[in-house]
């Protein structure tokens, strides 16, 4: 069993831990960005671009923001 100081910052961070693990798994840093072409509606483009602006971010970082958030 693990001491509570110990346990408390496993499960305030886990979502740190679970990114080293997936990094110790396959070699691949998961913060790595990589490009890619979507397909969207005109509206949504708006309503991401509307978004990124309000909040003083790029559009990728509100689109990996909402994912995120999704899952």
């Amino acid at each position: 069993m693990l001491p509570k100081n110990v346990e408390r910052v496993l499960r305030e961070n886990k979502k740190w831990f679970e990114m080293l693990e997936e990094y110790d798994r396959t070699g691949v840093w998961p913060l790595e960005r990589k490009r890619v072409d979507l397909t969207l509606s005109r509206r949504t483009i708006a309503k991401l671009r509307a978004k990124a602006a309000a909040e003083g971010k790029s559009v990728s970082r509100v689109v990996d923001e909402l994912v995120e958030e999704a899952s």
